[in-house]
């Protein structure tokens, strides 16, 4: 019984693994068509995960090789943490797609990055005292224009998929003091704040 409720999981997330896949790559501006595609493919998951997802586990995933019927929840969570998230649960509830409880969701105020346009502005404020302004510069990258109390430096990119009122922001491929390819967390009693703002504002 066990097993066919596992089956019957993987078959309501199949539309959002299909989401993820093309995500993936998005990610690594690169379509995965072929067998030198996969092989990149798992060698990129390794650099930024530290943990293997084999080419032939991508191939079947991918429906290069049959054999796709069931996927491994770990594999889910390796390919989503590759890109970002946490894990599997955290990207769905993000995308708002998958087999997580939907009563478990956030609904609170949110600013998605895919329905942002670039240069527009955002601020951020997060406890005691921290604020950023924020520029949107395409492919979910964002540019720090102003920071007060915080960690982050004017001129920090980073990357965000969505930032959600009350939790914390997860920033990957941070660019700061001269090093590349970290992760901060923002805010990790959570956003107190989110606002589009006129540039005008944001330079003040």
């Amino acid at each position: 019984m066990a097993e066919k409720e596992k089956i019957n999981e993987i078959n309501i997330a199949e539309d959002s693994i299909g989401i993820l896949k093309k995500d993936m790559e998005t990610f690594i501006n690169r379509s995965i068509q072929t067998p030198s595609d996969f092989t990149c493919l798992s060698e990129f998951i390794f650099e930024r995960s530290n943990e293997n997802i084999s080419e032939s586990t991508l191939k079947r995933l991918w429906g290069y090789n049959s054999g796709y019927k069931i996927v491994r929840r770990h594999t889910l969570d390796v390919l989503t943490r590759t890109i970002g998230y946490k894990d599997w649960d955290d990207y769905c509830r993000y995308k708002q797609v998958g087999s997580i409880d939907t009563s478990i969701m956030s609904f609170s105020q949110s600013v998605k990055t895919k329905e942002m346009e670039e240069g527009e502005m955002l601020e951020v404020r997060w406890r005691p005292d921290r604020r950023c302004i924020l520029e949107y510069i395409g492919k979910e990258h964002f540019k720090v224009i102003k920071s007060e109390n915080s960690k982050l430096n004017e001129g920090d990119t980073f990357r965000s998929a969505i930032f959600i009122l009350g939790e914390p922001a997860y920033l990957d491929d941070l660019q700061h003091d001269g090093e590349s390819g970290l992760t901060y967390i923002a805010g990790k009693k959570g956003i107190t704040q989110l606002k589009i703002v006129e540039k005008a504002n944001g330079d003040e």
